[in-house]
């Protein structure tokens, strides 16, 4: 299986890297910090979102900016 089908983003060129000079064992796999892993997914969530957001505003601009309009005015007028 391709490191890139598990991994993403900048983790997957330390992947490649590490997996050529050595192969892994599962104990050694699972000595990851999980506090490190959801950062890290965090991040590549994030950039995938403001990605989405970008192709959207690319795709249809008129409607993407009268959204964020409509967003903006629900969080400055009162109730």
């Amino acid at each position: 299986m391709p490191q890139s089908f598990v991994l993403r983003g900048c983790v997957q060129l330390v992947a490649v890297v590490a997996t050529q000079l050595k192969a892994l064992s599962a104990e050694e796999l699972a000595t990851v910090s999980v506090q490190a892993w959801q950062q890290v997914r965090s991040q590549l969530n994030n950039h995938q979102r403001k990605r989405v957001e970008q192709r959207k505003f690319r795709r249809f601009p008129t409607a993407y900016l009268a959204r964020l309009e409509t967003q903006l005015l629900q969080l400055t007028l009162p109730l």
